[in-house]
């Protein structure tokens, strides 16, 4: 598809052509918008799902094998008195009340925060992949929002200008005619992936049920840091992926 456009500013009366996806400003300078970020959150989104529906699913597996090390542990330690006390201690520092001669109490804790964390699978699931996507939606509405910005500065100081002002920003297809080159993708992804590591920790350790004693915020806590390098790993690659597809139909198009 063709767009031609007839006005005073400098560049503005050649033919700009996006031969697909294209959108214009407000001052009806043409632009490509892209949602490669949404698609690639999106299709994310269904292993996103997936993990983390097993992992709540495997918390009662995981919580009697769990059991079981404790079993063998409180069982060779009540057989010393002092041994016994000093682990007693530790724990009730820790805001825990547990005998290991009686811990059956702080076992059948544990059981009971393992089945609610399988009801609560298909919600915490359902909440990694609406992250997931809406982490794609927002750089895609951020690449967008400077794609717009930056086709209206080539339109009103020229592309020889642009390029001389703007160079890390701006490319020229094949056609000679200038995109923005989106790195908004890598830049956010990062950043993204860890704050969805922080939301996702707090609404599953808010709505979780834990043995007592436990500490909430120190649990939110060691959960945030656990899961946010990985998914700012995660998030700067999907964004890489994503820039790396927008740029390509960009330069497509232009």
């Amino acid at each position: 598809m063709s767009v031609t456009m007839n006005c005073s500013t400098p560049n503005c009366n050649q033919e700009i052509a996006f031969k697909s996806k294209w959108s214009r400003t407000e001052q009806g300078t043409p632009y490509y918008k892209t949602n490669s970020a949404t698609i690639a959150g999106g299709v994310l989104a269904v292993p996103a799902f997936l993990h983390q529906y097993v992992v709540n699913n495997s918390q009662e597996k995981v919580g009697n094998a769990g059991i079981q090390f404790l079993k063998g542990m409180f069982k060779e330690a009540s057989k010393d008195e002092s041994v016994a006390k000093e682990i007693n201690e530790a724990y009730k520092a820790q805001g825990l009340d547990i005998d290991v001669k009686n811990p059956d109490k702080f076992f059948n804790e544990i059981k009971n925060a393992a089945k609610e964390q399988k009801k609560l699978a298909i919600p915490l699931a359902a909440l990694a992949a609406l992250l997931t996507v809406g982490s794609g939606v927002i750089v895609d509405r951020s690449r967008n929002k400077k794609a717009k910005e930056t086709a209206d500065y080539v339109a009103r100081v020229g592309t020889r200008n642009a390029l001389m002002t703007r160079g890390d920003k701006i490319e020229l297809s094949d056609n000679s005619r200038p995109y923005y080159k989106s790195n908004d993708g890598k830049k956010l992804g990062a950043i993204l992936g860890a704050g969805c590591a922080c939301v996702f920790s707090a609404v599953n350790t808010a709505i979780s049920k834990l043995p007592k004693g436990m500490s909430k915020p120190q649990i939110f806590l060691t959960s945030a840091l656990g899961m946010a390098i990985p998914m700012a790993i995660g998030g700067f690659i999907m964004g890489a992926i994503s820039d790396s597809m927008t740029n390509s139909k960009a330069e497509k198009n232009a």
